[in-house]
Parts: structure tokens; sequence; C-alpha cells
């Protein structure tokens, strides 16, 4: 290799965490360890680790949940521990912030809401629930250009 080869083929970064640091390319998370019967979270990323058996009570005279929080796996003899369970929480400004400044997603999210011309509705936004869902100020909730959004656990 020529010597202007070598300088960019040796910039490039070996660890494909150095690029997505350096990008911002992982949204903002914080890691748990959850318990596989109970669901009770704690912190992965604490100094003081977690426990090994998940120490949660249901009520204050129950018994202690107990259940083992942490895997182990032996792979050509090194011995490496994990969590039985993980959970990630993604913060919900920053999630939307990210959603929002992608490229043309908030053209996508202000657009119209959807109609059909027969009583077929194929996505919730079709309904007429979402076209006359009025806001505080009695006007329509959801209108082009708004930015309103709406969320849902199913």
């Amino acid at each position: 290799l020529s010597s202007a080869s070598h300088a960019i083929t040796s910039s490039i970064p070996i660890d494909p965490r150095t690029v997505i640091d350096t990008f911002n390319l992982n949204p903002a998370s914080k890691a748990f360890v959850c318990c596989p019967k109970c669901f009770s979270c704690y912190p992965l990323d604490d100094r003081e680790g977690y426990p090994e058996r998940c120490t949660t009570k249901s009520t204050p005279d129950a018994a202690t949940c107990n259940r083992l929080l942490r895997h182990t796996r032996t792979i050509r003899g090194r011995r490496f521990v994990y969590p039985a369970r993980r959970y990630l929480y993604h913060d919900m400004k920053q999630w939307i912030g990210r959603l929002l400044c992608r490229d043309g997603m908030e053209d996508i999210l202000d657009r119209e809401l959807p109609t059909t011309p027969d009583e077929s509705v194929h996505d919730i936004l079709e309904t007429q629930l979402f076209h006359q869902f009025l806001g505080p100020d009695g006007k329509q909730f959801f209108r082009p250009g708004g930015g309103r959004y709406v969320f849902s656990l199913c």
C-alpha cells in the first residue's frame, strides 16, 4: 500500500463501538437485570452489582422470590456470568427526539389522517375516533402539521 492508502486504512476504527460512540448511533438507555419470575428490576450498571438471587417480596409477609438472576456458561474453558434477563429502558423524550431527527420522519408523522372509502379499517388512524377526537380547545385534535402523536401499549 502507498503511504496515503496506509494512512486511510489505519484511520478506520477496528472496533465498531468506536464508530457507534463517535457518531452517537446508540440511543441513551439504562440497563437493568429483570427477575424472570416476578419481573423486579435491579440496575445493571450499579457499582455494587446486583444480587445473585431476587430479593423481592410481593407483600411484607410473603416469602422472598429467590429466583436466580445470573446464568453461567463455560465456553472453551472460560466461565462467563451474565444476567438471566435484561431490560433496557429508553428515556421517552430522548427516544422521540431521535425519532423526529430521522430524515423525513416528521413529515411522515405530520401527514393527514388516512381515510378509507368503505367501512373497512386497515389502520387505527382510519377510525372515526381519531377523526372526531377533540382537543381541549374544542377543535379536531389530530390535524395536519400539528405534530400531535399518540402512543399505545398493546
